[in-house]
């Protein structure tokens, strides 16, 4: 039925409408609660507006009268009679008239009389028909035929039409005819539509009537309230008024909207006096809309679309108020649809046992049952109808006690999730739509689930915002509670990826709006749960924690739980986050970012799993560390079948603490407190302070027996880089570094601990090549066989470059510090001794200039030095003293030296020089060169108090003396010099002797010897030279002069002494002395003076410079035997310490 529907057809045949419905037949079923309660005075919008029945009713007797008024005086069949019967029927009727087409008498039972009128028309003042009946036939009771008792005792008709309306107000009209308001009606509350269906019984021609049928009756019914209206054909009607009642019963079919017919049948019980009256109805697959408007208490029905069958009953009570409302419904397979726009929400089926009280406006369910594709409710409870507009409310506030909920969606699980008790809250607004569930509480055993929220309806379609709360609940049924439809993709995955285990603290929440996706937040605690995460990798286990969707983003965060390495170490993975950022994208993307305790080598072996395989590929093994790691790595990838190394991106970070490894540096013991590690797409870093040990037995004694570090390992991904890393950092430079590395260096060479700078680059198949650098600050350095070494204050430069091989290769070295200036390589043997240190130059302060060779000779020993070439200045050189430090350093490492030039001064120099010396108790050995490149020389050194002493001879004292540019013209004769170093750096006391020494050419001499004229001895100056057959003298030599305390030289024909400086720096002499000539005779008195001296000589003084010298003698000096020379002689210089002086 639905709006402005015409022309619909009833049963084809009503002959059996006297079999039909009874008021008996309308009761609800014997089960259904049937309560009765005292009434009060009914209100006017609480009257029931089934209105249909009544009216159908009421019109019916209007109509049945109506025909009795017409027959009451009995007619013929003549002409004149139906006249007569006209006029009596007009007489009778209270407006218009009635026009008879044809009568006929016929006995029935008997000898009763049966009248059947034929064209009945009722016609209105204006002439207009009213009403129309096909035939009307009155059977009447055993009597003459035109007696003036004839009563009828039975009347059918056929071809009637009754229009009834419902206005705004409640209010009924109930007219016989097509149109409402004819001549003929009813109108009222329902009360008085029935009185006037009464009073028609009252009438003496009609109280005797015992049956009355109709047959092929019409209806036109409208409702203002609902909008609605219906065209009913072909309906039938039986009325009884036996034993003081009248019993009206009414069948008819309705097509629905499919074209399926909808039986419907009407009856009515009514005593013939007061208002009382009790009224039913049945239906069959009716359409729930229409059903809906027919009372206030089924108004909630109009929001389905399903068909409905069942039974309604209800009375008047003798006071005029209406009674309750008791009804059976069972609802078919349909749907919640309130608007055209809605999605429908389908349901298998329904069934409801209610009442319904008007006083109060209360409706009773002893049961409500109802039947989806997913589960099955069943309830008892109750509705008051609120917010009333006219006669009809707007809203339901219910209140159900859930006895059975039953729920397995789309069969997923081995048996339904039932719930066996609760209760439900709820407001019902039906227009606009919304319920408002203040509480829906399911319980079990276990289970407890709490829901809230509000449904409602949007022009467009379904707006929704719901809440629960589950307490625990197995991981299955949550899923199976969870509807399909609702993030679906989300769903699925924790369908395959989250098992077993307790979930509790369910809370979850939906909200759906017409034209938007639905936005949904689940979040719940879970434990003894296995979650994976990753398909290739271990999924946690005993997980517990807790899970959060919120829109399109999911995140399940663990708590506690671990994971099983497939070395089958245990890793605790408390703190583990997994989300899925957005779970409507497909593929969904996913990020874990997870958390990993537990021992390193299992940690290791969890990274090494597919598809990243870090230290597999890289040729390392998971045991190369023992400790503890501390992990948070990142995940990020696609959600797809097979996730390969190149599909994800990730991020390691963490802490590896108590670090020992025998692996990660060959050979050696490594021990740190904490390593950071990082790992990603580009590559794997390891970084952290530690030691370095020789062996693990060191480790166990304190961390200063180790070698400190602070280092970074970088390994970057790719082909090309496979099997290749790199270290950088700083390590601390010391004689523990040495000793750990095998680097061979001398004990003691180092002193103190600086940093170093250090590089490492590890490629596949070939030895690691280092870098190593440092400022060398805090690190002195010592080489004794060099007399050189460094402070820890000073600071330089250090660069080393090799391979750690076995042994190690040392391919450059560079050193800059203290003077020092070294470029060279170390060799080290395959046992890890020191082979050779070869450098290409040395420079150290000004006095050495040369490459250098250290040479091995052994562990313990201290290598062996090579000179081999340069230059050497011995000005700056100090060597080792007489068994002091140095020479124990050293425990007698052999020099040697070829060196290009050895400089003693600016003007003398040995050059092709060679020697040979060794350490030890101190600094001693040989040497040989040619002085100034010319004269060739040897010598010695030896250790002495202050250092080391030189002992230089020559066998060509005069090629000696004129290389040294003492004498331009000196010959012959042999040479002995002696150096020893004084306490004061760079100064020397020496000693020269030579003999057989002729001197030739010269210029001081010649002045003295002219200074006192002595010409002879000029001329054998200036021809064969003057002869010295003994020369001597002692001095000392500082940085910038030259002391000569005491010196002599005599031969037969002249004897010299002189004493005085030699300043170096100016080239200024201040010498004075004394000349004695003819010294074979003179110097018979020399035992009374000093050595060179005569009995007789004349002091002089020698001055100005070496280029321009200035020679003073006093002549009278001659006249003072030489005991008493001093009187005119200024003091000399003391005589150096340790030499004896000339006798």
């Amino acid at each position: 039925m639905g709006q402005d529907k015409n022309h619909r057809n009833g049963p084809a045949d009503c002959g059996s409408v006297f079999e039909g419905p009874t008021i008996a037949d309308t009761t609800p079923e014997p089960d259904a609660p049937n309560r009765k309660q005292p009434k009060r005075q009914m209100k006017t919008h609480h009257k029931i507006g089934v209105f249909t029945i009544f009216s159908l009713f009421s019109v019916a007797v209007i109509v049945v009268g109506v025909a009795f008024a017409l027959l009451k005086r009995g007619v013929d069949t003549p002409v004149w009679v139906i006249q007569k019967v006209e006029e009596r029927l007009n007489e009778t009727i209270p407006a218009g008239t009635v026009a008879i087409g044809s009568a006929r008498v016929e006995l029935v039972d008997g000898l009763a009389p049966d009248l059947v009128l034929r064209d009945v028309v009722y016609l209105g003042g204006d002439g207009k028909p009213l009403a129309h009946f096909d035939r009307v036939q009155a059977v009447f009771a055993t009597s003459p035929l035109f007696s003036a008792e004839l009563h009828p005792k039975r009347v059918n008709l056929e071809g009637a039409r009754i229009a009834l309306r419902r206005d705004r107000g409640g209010q009924l009209n109930v007219s016989l005819g097509p149109e409402v308001g004819s001549g003929l009606a009813a109108t009222g509350d329902i009360n008085e539509v029935i009185l006037s269906f009464k009073r028609v019984f009252d009438l003496p021609t009609l109280n005797v009537i015992e049956d009355v049928s109709i047959r092929k009756l019409d209806f036109d019914m409208v409702d203002e309230q609902s909008g609605k209206s219906w065209t009913v054909r072909n309906g039938a009607l039986a009325m009884n008024t036996l034993g003081g009642q009248i019993d009206v019963a009414v069948a008819f079919s309705v097509q629905m909207d499919d074209g399926a017919a909808a039986p419907i049948a009407l009856a009515l019980s009514a005593p013939r006096e007061g208002v009382a009256a009790t009224f039913g109805m049945t239906v069959r697959d009716v359409d729930a809309r229409d059903i809906a408007v027919q009372s206030p208490a089924l108004s909630w029905l109009g929001v389905l679309d399903a068909p409905i069958s069942g039974a309604l009953r209800s009375e008047i009570l003798p006071d005029g108020r209406l009674g309750d409302l008791d009804g059976t419904l069972e609802i078919g397979a349909g749907a919640l649809q309130p608007t055209a726009n809605t999605r429908p929400i389908v349901f298998r089926d329904a069934k409801t046992y209610f009442s319904y009280d008007p006083e109060t406006a209360k409706i009773t369910f002893d049961e409500v049952k109802v039947r989806t594709q997913t589960g099955e409710f069943a309830a008892t409870g109750f509705s008051y109808l609120q917010e009333w507009e006219g006669q009809r409310p707007n809203a339901l506030v219910t209140q159900f006690q859930v006895q059975n909920f039953a729920m397995n969606p789309a069969e997923t699980l081995p048996e339904p999730a039932v719930f066996d008790g609760g209760a439900l809250d709820m407001r019902l607004r039906l227009d606009p739509f919304s319920l408002d569930i203040g509480q829906l509480s399911l319980t079990t055993a276990e289970r407890h689930i709490l829901a809230k929220g509000r449904v409602s309806t949007e022009p467009e379609g379904w707006q929704t915002a719901l809440d629960l709360e589950i307490n625990t609940i197995d991981h299955d049924s949550l899923l199976a509670l969870w509807p399909v439809k609702v993030a679906p993709r989300t769903r699925g995955w924790l369908n395959k990826n989250v098992t077993g285990g307790r979930i509790h603290d369910v809370n979850a929440a939906i909200r759906t709006s017409p034209g938007t996706e639905p936005r949904t937040s689940l979040g719940y605690q879970f434990s003894d749960a296995q979650v994976r995460y990753m398909k290739s990798l271990p999924p946690v286990e005993n997980g517990r924690g807790y899970a959060t969707l919120f829109g399109p983003t999911m995140s399940i965060v663990v708590e506690d739980g671990g994971v099983t390495a497939p070395n089958g170490g245990r890793l605790d993975v408390a703190g583990t986050v997994i989300s899925m950022p957005d779970v409507r994208l497909r593929p969904s993307p996913m990020v874990v970012d997870m958390k990993v305790r537990g021992e390193i080598p299992a940690a290791l072996a969890l990274l090494d799993m597919e598809p990243f395989n870090f230290l597999s590929k890289n040729g390392q093994p998971l045991d190369i560390a023992n400790g503890q790691a501390d992990l948070s790595a990142r995940l990020g990838f696609d959600i797809v079948k097979k996730v390969q190394l190149k599909d994800v991106d990730y991020n390691v970070e963490g802490a590896l603490r108590g670090v020992t490894s025998d692996k990660i540096v060959a050979g050696k013991h490594l021990v740190a407190p904490e390593l950071a590690l990082s790992v990603n797409t580009e590559g794997m870093e390891i970084s952290g302070q530690g030691w370095l040990f020789t062996a693990a037995d060191e480790a166990r004694t304190a961390a200063e027996n180790g070698v400190p570090f602070n280092a970074l390992w970088q390994k970057q991904f790719g082909p090309e880089h496979i099997g290749n890393s790199k270290v950088s950092g700083s390590v601390e430079l010391s004689e523990r570094f040495v000793s750990a590395f095998n680097l061979g260096l001398p004990k003691g060479m180092l002193r103190g601990a600086g940093t170093a700078d250090i590089d490492i680059s590890m490629e596949k198949d070939e030895p690691p090549a280092f870098t190593f650098s440092s400022d060398l600050n805090q690190l002195g350095l010592r080489i004794p066989e060099l007399g050189w070494s460094s402070s820890e204050k000073q600071t330089g430069r250090l660069n080393v470059s090799g391979l750690l091989g076995t042994p190690p290769q040392i391919d450059a070295l560079e050193i800059e510090v203290g003077g020092l200036t070294a470029n060279g390589k170390v060799g080290v043997g395959a046992d890890g001794d020191f082979e050779a240190a070869e450098f290409s130059r040395v420079r150290v302060g000004n006095w050495l200039d040369a490459p250098v060779v250290l040479r091995g000779r052994g562990k313990g020993a201290a290598p062996e030095i090579q000179v081999l070439g340069g230059r050497i200045d011995v000005r700056g050189l100090k060597l080792g003293g007489n068994g002091g430090a140095s020479g124990g350093a050293t425990r007698g490492a052999p020099i040697t030296l070829a060196l290009d030039r050895l400089v003693v001064s600016d003007k003398i120099s040995l050059s092709g020089f060679r020697g040979n010396f060794t350490g030890g108790a101190g600094f001693k050995g040989t040497f040989n060169g040619r002085l100034n490149g010319e004269v060739p020389v040897s010598g010695t050194v030896a250790p002495s108090e202050h250092g080391t002493a030189v002992r230089v001879r020559s066998e060509d004292a005069g090629g000696a003396f004129r290389a040294a540019g003492l004498f331009k013209s000196a010959t012959k004769g042999a040479m002995d010099l002696i150096l020893a170093p004084r306490a004061q750096p760079g100064t020397y006391n020496g000693r020269l002797t030579a003999n057989g020494v002729r001197v030739k050419d010269a210029p001081a001499l010649a002045g003295l010897l002219n200074a006192i004229s002595v010409v002879g001895l000029l001329e054998q100056l200036d021809d064969t030279g003057l002869l010295f057959t003994d020369v001597i003298a002692d001095f000392v030599i500082e940085p910038n002069r030259v002391t000569l305390t005491r010196s002599s030289a005599v031969g037969a024909s002249l004897g010299v002494s002189m004493a005085g400086q030699f300043d170096t720096k100016s080239n200024t002499l201040n010498m004075s002395g004394v000349i004695s000539p003819f010294y074979l005779l003179n110097g018979i008195g020399s035992f009374l003076t000093r050595r060179g001296e005569g009995l007789f000589g004349f002091n002089y003084d020698l001055t100005g410079t070496t280029a321009a010298p200035r020679i003073a003698v006093n002549p009278f000096s001659i006249l003072t035997p030489g005991m008493f020379r001093e009187i005119f002689r200024v003091a000399p210089p003391p005589p150096p310490s340790g030499i004896e002086p000339a006798n």
